[in-house]
């Protein structure tokens, strides 16, 4: 066969695949049960326009079959679907955004920790997104190891999502497959007891900050290990632990891990501001290093750290400080997701 014709039917296939819609596209790689899932919940989701550029993440079989909503005994049949449709929600990404890029290879000196992105997904319900008006609740992406595609996706309450599979592309965008459901964000009150920082929250509660942070907009949480508590917190006064506390708060700000930039300045609830420093691949921040990252929270994300932040911490290169903003996305209008904004660093389509 000539080479040009060779060549002009290659693109035919690829057009014919690059083509197909979600609905076929998860049928035919086998991704039935989450297909399933989206036509008896929201099948509106399945209506994606050509050219959205969205992430999907898809759920293998198995996953789909050993998992449900966690729903109240006293939650009606309606708000059971509810949280059904919120889910689904939370597994469409969108990537249409300003891309803001951390090198692979890092800051000055091989300070910047692993690259990853941080995308807003189609969920707005108030029940799990607090993040000012107009932003969509939002998922990390991280490759662990190094490798240079994503490997895992964090969620709410810390949960994180394996990708067992490389991805597939659809007319919308492409499907990324999990090895699990990605879990719905909480409040602060119920993450903390879920990631084993009960300590913190006793804390929180003592003071009456617990309540307010619940309440806030945009927030990234600092909490402790539990151990960091033990020899401090229980003598001190209510006023000095009030004071702590609010260093671990760093306001107007959700500081998912890929955006915080080596010497970068962040102001905390106590007025002050700490200091990121990014070396051999840690993160610190105010002189605490982030054990536990990205647990997101339904007004921001929640870290865990090995000590009380401190509003000093050691010099670094030039800052570089990142924010982000979004718009709201509906799911029964879809046009809002071509031109709605999300926020993603590292990765690319």
């Amino acid at each position: 066969m000539h080479p040009l014709r060779l060549f002009g039917l290659l693109s035919h296939i690829v057009t014919l695949v690059y083509s197909q819609s979600l609905q076929t596209v998860l049928q035919d790689n086998g991704l039935t049960e989450f297909l399933q899932e989206l036509r008896e919940t929201d099948p509106d989701l399945l209506d994606v326009p050509a050219g959205s550029k969205l992430i999907v993440y898809a759920p293998s079989n198995e996953a789909v079959n050993g998992s449900s909503v966690i729903v109240r005994r006293d939650d009606s049949k309606d708000e059971e679907k509810k949280k059904q449709i919120a889910r689904n929600q939370i597994h469409f990404a969108n990537t249409i955004a300003p891309i803001l890029r951390r090198r692979q290879s890092g800051d000055a000196g091989g300070t910047a920790a692993a690259s990853g992105s941080v995308f807003r997904t189609l969920l707005n319900g108030s029940e799990f997104v607090n993040l000012g008006p107009g932003k969509n609740q939002s998922v990390v992406e991280k490759s662990l190891s190094g490798a240079p595609r994503p490997e895992a996706v964090f969620s709410g309450l810390g949960a994180k999502a394996n990708v067992v599979a490389a991805d597939i592309p659809f007319d919308g965008g492409v499907i990324r497959p999990i090895d699990q459901f990605l879990v719905l964000p909480r409040n602060l009150s119920t993450s903390l007891p879920a990631l084993g920082l009960g300590d913190f929250k006793s804390a929180l509660e003592r003071t009456g900050l617990l309540e307010t942070f619940d309440k806030a907009t945009s927030l990234t949480i600092l909490a402790p290990q539990n151990s960091a508590l033990e020899n401090s917190s229980c003598w001190w006064s209510d006023a000095k632990l009030t004071s702590a506390l609010k260093l671990q708060v760093l306001v107007d700000f959700p500081g998912y891990t890929p955006l915080l930039k080596n010497n970068a300045k962040y102001r905390t609830l106590g007025g002050t501001s700490v200091t990121v420093v990014i070396r051999d691949n840690k993160i610190f921040v105010g002189g605490a290093e982030i054990l536990a990252a990205d647990a997101i929270i339904k007004n921001g994300v929640l870290h865990t750290v090995d000590r009380w932040v401190s509003a000093a911490s050691p010099p670094s290169p030039p800052p570089i400080v990142a924010a982000a903003t979004g718009l709201s996305l509906s799911t029964h209008h879809w046009i809002l997701v071509v031109m709605g904004m999300a926020v993603a660093t590292g990765f690319s389509l």
